[in-house]
């Protein structure tokens, strides 16, 4: 399993403050659990390059939304996401908007299938050399739109960004380690 998932801390806290007798040198902060995406499975499920510097490839992804706030519902809209190989584009992957619950996730099962993508230059090279190391590198880039409903205070609204270094084995196509590369961010 692939975990890939950072944190983002809202421009708005609850602050506990203590007393000016206390000895804490600073007020302690609650932050609330701001929703996020991350890469739960991946697997390379086909890759064929030919003698022509043709290739294609399928691969598995599962990225799943989390809302771990148990007081707040969370809207993912403007969902997309492109997967590379060594810069080249292999696919674009999308998602409707959704809606979800408090202390829940939503898995986006995608099944990526490229269609056939001559290569030339590094690209070319790049594969040849990683079906030899029987190690590939695929990177995943994109987000999301999130509206954040927090009660009272209203929507809290920001992108959230997921940047992953998927590895496989070409040889059986499961994922090098059991936690890819990602760097998620939000604005």
């Amino acid at each position: 399993m692939l975990s890939c998932h950072g944190e983002y801390q809202p421009s708005f806290v609850k602050a506990k403050i203590f007393r000016s007798d206390s000895t804490a040198p600073h007020p302690s902060i609650d932050l609330p659990k701001v929703p996020d995406m991350k890469v739960t499975y991946s697997r390379l499920d086909m890759l064929n390059y030919d003698r022509y510097g043709v290739f294609s490839t399928q691969i598995t992804l599962y990225v799943t939304a989390i809302n771990e706030n148990a007081k707040a519902r969370a809207t993912f809209s403007d969902i997309s996401f492109v997967l590379r190989f060594d810069g080249v584009p292999v696919a674009e992957l999308r998602a409707e908007p959704f809606e979800i619950p408090r202390n829940s996730t939503k898995t986006l099962p995608y099944v990526v299938q490229s269609s056939s993508i001559p290569l030339e230059g590094n690209a070319a090279e790049e594969i040849d050399a990683s079906l030899k190391r029987d190690k590939i590198t695929f990177h995943l880039k994109g987000g999301s739109r999130v509206t954040w409903n927090i009660g009272p205070v209203g929507p809290f609204k920001f992108r959230t960004h997921l940047f992953c270094k998927l590895d496989f084995f070409p040889t059986n196509g499961s994922s090098v380690n059991s936690h890819s590369h990602c760097s998620p961010e939000s604005d």
